[in-house]
């Protein structure tokens, strides 16, 4: 096959730094919250265009209130076979496969949680994965319930799907964080952001945490905890949890 060589003397690292896509490709464009959203993928694929569009529409506005600034520009990536079967970001831009759904049947979304991983930034330290990975399960469907994309009870449903999940995980600590940790995580957080809205009185929860930690390079737990003390105005019971047990010290 062909390769190609991008250079550009002006910059440290040559650019592209995330997804790029070329050939014969469709695509939609559109300007939602101030950010140039793309979709594209190669002609005649099952990639979904303009129901990833619609998503975008809904979920950028609230990712938007929740996080503050949002790069200005996002690529979305699609494929079908014989790409990798998953989704994956990159800065300002991810990748899906087409065989997965934009929501699931659970109403979790790899489209939303990718999407937080690129308008967060958040990096975490080695061990720490389920704190990036638990924020953009959470997120993922946190987001999609204030959009309007699912009901209360639905959202409480996934939440109880998510803990059925992870009913097993001992610990949050890990290399990396996958299926039923992140679900626990999932859990850990809605505890946490339950927590801060009640000692505010609602004036604040888990969005001032996240805002905190994008100013960071990287997290760990004592990040975590410092920055959700200092939004609550005191200390949290979620920290006690037995799921971190030694972890962060």
């Amino acid at each position: 096959g062909k390769s190609f060589v991008i250079t550009n003397s002006e910059r440290a690292f040559d650019r592209p730094v995330g997804w790029i896509i070329a050939g014969k490709i469709g695509s939609r464009r559109d300007q939602i919250a101030g950010v140039e959203v793309a979709v594209a993928a190669p002609r005649g694929s099952d990639v979904e265009r303009t129901v990833t569009m619609a998503i975008c529409s809904w979920i950028l506005p609230e990712m938007q209130l929740a996080f503050g600034d949002l790069p200005s520009k996002i690529l979305i990536v699609g494929a079908d076979d014989p790409m990798w079967r998953g989704g994956l970001s990159s800065p300002n831009s991810l990748y899906m496969h087409s065989s997965r759904p934009v929501i699931s049947g659970n109403y979790t979304s790899t489209l939303v949680h990718e999407l937080v991983h690129i308008t967060t930034r958040i990096r975490d330290e080695k061990g720490f994965d389920w704190i990036t990975e638990g924020l953009a399960e959470y997120y993922s469907t946190e987001l999609l319930r204030r959009s309007g994309g699912m009901t209360e009870d639905r959202f409480q449903k996934v939440l109880e799907f998510m803990a059925d999940w992870g009913k097993d995980v001992k610990t949050l600590k890990s290399r990396n964080s996958k299926g039923p940790r992140t679900a626990r995580a999932v859990g850990f957080f809605h505890q946490l952001n339950t927590e801060i809205t009640k000692r505010t009185d609602g004036a604040n929860n888990l969005d001032a945490v996240v805002r905190k930690l994008m100013k960071q390079e990287k997290v760990n737990l004592n990040d975590l905890r410092s920055a959700s003390q200092e939004v609550a105005g005191g200390e949290l019971q979620a920290f006690s949890s037995q799921l971190l047990g030694a972890h962060g010290k």
